[in-house]
């Protein structure tokens, strides 16, 4: 009988922080994940979600997802899915599917996390 894969464990450097969700403190993400500032285009330093700052992540755990869906944003449209908790199905921001706007491309497969609710 085939036991069940582990789930995946974030890397995490000895200086990283965890960044967990507000409501319920489950592991979401680390502060390794966060996008560097140097991968980020001059102009598009402050991101903006529903609720206020928001920053961009490589990479998370322990959501789930909605459909994916078009959405207009400041900087046009994008093809996103909302993220929630795991845990507690909180609200945490979205994930950039597809930039339709060339210039924005560089923000695909990336996590927009609002800093409201991390």
């Amino acid at each position: 009988r085939p036991s069940r894969p582990l789930p995946r464990i974030p890397y995490r450097s000895p200086a990283a922080q965890l960044i967990v969700c507000r409501s319920c403190l489950n592991c979401i993400t680390t502060s390794d994940s966060l996008l560097a500032p140097s991968a980020v285009p001059p102009g598009s330093r402050a991101f903006r979600g529903f609720f206020g700052k928001a920053s961009l992540f490589t990479e998370v755990y322990s959501v789930n997802s909605s459909p994916a869906r078009v959405q207009l944003m400041a900087t046009g449209a994008h093809t996103m899915q909302e993220i929630m908790c795991a845990k507690c199905s909180a609200y945490l921001g979205w994930k950039i599917v597809k930039a339709h706007e060339r210039m924005e491309k560089w923000k695909e497969g990336k996590w927009l996390m609002e800093l409201e609710n991390l």
